[in-house]
């Protein structure tokens, strides 16, 4: 479902070895240094140019603050969200990002983003289906999809 997995044999076994060697709790700066090794099973999954990784960690700094910007409705003193992603928006070179006021008076561009909600949806319970907990909200959930 999901277009992140990753099925990698090789760096799923890579990884979970790192997660026992450091007792069993693994982070990101510790698969980083393992992986620079060009014999690593997840050295392929790292842009070793310093140049290009700088420019696309300042790219995904923009993402990150186009997502979390909020503005505070008056009204109700809630936070909305200004930005989102369609998934139309994601295609090829040129990606971006629309206002929810504009979202919301387009019939169209409010279907795409009741799809892309339906899909983070999606997402949200094969993440952790595995919850007892969490039973009710996915049967309101798959209603609702």
């Amino acid at each position: 479902m999901s277009q992140r997995k990753i099925k990698d044999e090789k760096a799923i076994k890579e990884l979970r070895h790192l997660y026992k060697k450091y007792d069993n709790i693994l982070s990101p700066d510790k698969v980083v240094s393992e992986a620079r090794s060009i014999k690593s099973p997840l050295h392929k999954y790292f842009n070793w140019n310093d140049t290009e990784a700088a420019n696309q960690y300042r790219l995904e700094q923009a993402r990150r603050l186009l997502r979390f910007v909020v503005d505070i409705i008056p009204s109700n003193n809630k936070s909305v969200r200004i930005f989102y992603s369609l998934t139309k928006d994601r295609k090829g070179e040129e990606t971006g990002y629309r206002t929810t006021v504009d979202i919301l008076s387009d019939k169209s561009l409010y279907k795409e983003l009741l799809k892309d909600a339906k899909t983070e949806m999606e997402c949200f319970i094969e993440k952790y289906e595995h919850i007892k907990e969490l039973k009710k909200v996915f049967a309101e959930m798959k209603k609702l999809l």
